[in-house]
């Protein structure tokens, strides 16, 4: 049991010592003129490029997206909203729905308005239905942000509309993007082209384009053409001192990537869209996310038993089920994804019982870890744990089997390139070990002094008993 217990532990230290990050592509060199900048894979978190990521900036109506989510994850689509007069903007000069004080319309409307048309009426009326005021909305909206880890970010508005004390960081916008993107309802509204309004009495038509042009295929004729046919959403703002912005996500051959651009100082925001397209392509050009378990299963991995039954059916070669104990997914550079799945992995394994494995072995028992490096760079690419596929019976068919450890739930982290919170674990419970060793020592120490002086003393106390019996 103690084998197995020390065993435990150094694939925990092992684990944590393996830190998965994207292996670099060659850097994006495109001229990026807008003030904040991210682009980074929506499934792993890991960042492509980034600029002024940490940077407080107005939001505008990128604010909306926390509206929408916090709307979706509080109310019912199919509520009738009857909007008061924080919904009516008329003559304000902002994005507008066009919805009117004591209107009545179903809250799946009020949304598409606010995502699509950008609407800050609609974002209004959502926030007191679903809030009950605007500033219980805030609070929402607040509690929300604190609750994903947007600790730059702070929202007084729904809409984001410039206001004192609003301002968010891409990074945050980011986090917030991946969050809102796992909601199918989310992913529907904002990956429209565009919705047609049955309750409203536009002029034109009932049916309304997204001001996400990446999204548009159909364009009048004269108009750029800014369609991604990748795209799969998200939202756009524009104020006087966020300037144009849009984050923006694609999908291509499985990998999902979000694009933040926020303050585009060009004329209508004309530069967004080409620079959205440009760090879209070099993404998905130079990277690649790799499913960790699936590029472990391409390399078998199998030990010979020592002291296996002469009837053994494998003739004593036992294949191991390798389990990965590592990170799920790793974005990394598209060569060396391509070079991995071909099998250019080298393993190194580690056997519980030292040097070689013994029989009996019982299918299901854990019996070493392996590490899986790139054969082209060295470089450390994943770990697991290995189980033995089947059971092996010794020569002598009564030998002991060595007892397996309670199995664990796997370590995960939650975004590739984060394990601070592992390392703090580890470092407070070597701590605690070392104060819990010093105290046992000195505690030691003052027993024996105590028994030191107590011996002393004992001889002195004697003597004066007899001097008083006199």
């Amino acid at each position: 049991m103690k084998k197995t217990a020390v065993f435990c532990l150094v694939i925990i230290l092992t684990f944590a010592m393996f830190l998965g990050s994207a292996f670099a592509a060659p850097a994006y060199d495109g001229e990026v003129e807008p003030n904040a900048v991210m682009l980074l894979d929506a499934t792993t978190g890991e960042v492509l490029y980034e600029k002024n990521a940490d940077e407080r900036i107005y939001p505008a109506s990128t604010t909306k997206i926390l509206t929408c989510i916090v709307a979706l994850e509080n109310g019912n689509l199919d509520d009738v909203v009857t909007v008061g007069p924080e919904g009516d903007w008329s003559g304000s000069g902002y994005s507008l729905m066009g919805i009117k004080n004591g209107q009545q319309l179903p809250l799946r409307e009020l949304i598409y308005g606010m995502m699509l048309i950008s609407g800050n009426d609609a974002a209004a009326a959502i926030a007191v239905h679903i809030g009950g005021s605007l500033e219980g909305f805030a609070d929402m909206m607040n509690e929300k942000a604190q609750e994903l880890g947007m600790t730059g970010s702070h929202f007084i508005t729904p809409h984001g509309v410039d206001t004192e004390g609003h301002y968010v960081t891409a990074r945050d916008m980011a986090t917030l993007a991946r969050y809102a993107m796992q909601n199918e309802q989310f992913m529907e509204i904002v990956g429209s082209a565009s919705y047609d309004f049955p309750s409203m009495n536009f002029t034109e038509e009932k049916q309304k384009q997204n001001t996400n042009k990446l999204l548009l295929s159909d364009v009048p004729e004269g108009d750029t053409n800014y369609y991604y046919e990748y795209t799969t959403g998200i939202k756009t703002g524009a104020t006087p001192k966020a300037k144009r912005c849009v984050v923006s996500s694609a999908e291509k051959d499985g990998m999902k990537l979000l694009c933040l651009i926020f303050g585009d100082e060009t004329d209508d925001g004309t530069e967004r869209w080409p620079l959205a397209k440009s760090l879209f392509e070099y993404g998905f050009n130079n990277y690649e996310t790799v499913d960790i378990q699936t590029l472990i299963d391409t390399v078998p991995v199998s030990v010979n038993v020592a002291g296996a039954a002469d009837d053994d059916a494998e003739g004593g070669v036992l294949v191991l089920n390798a389990v990965n104990t590592g990170v799920d997914l790793v974005t990394m550079d598209k060569p060396m994804a391509e070079a991995l799945k071909a099998g250019g992995l080298t393993t190194e394994v580690t056997l519980i019982s030292g040097e070689e494995l013994n029989a009996p072995v019982k299918a299901g028992d854990p019996v070493g870890t392996v590490v899986y490096t790139s054969t082209e760079s060295g470089e450390k690419v994943a770990q697991a744990q290995l189980l033995a596929s089947r059971d092996v019976n010794g020569a002598n068919g009564d030998a002991e089997i060595i007892p397996a450890p309670v199995e664990e739930e796997r370590a995960k982290t939650p975004e590739a390139g984060g394990h601070t919170w592992i390392w703090l674990v580890l470092g407070g419970a070597l701590v605690l070990l070392v104060i819990f060793f010093t105290v046992g020592l000195i505690r030691a120490k003052n027993a024996r002094m105590r028994r030191r002086n107590y011996a002393r003393r004992r001889p002195a106390s004697r003597s004066a008993a007899r001097t008083r019996r006199r």
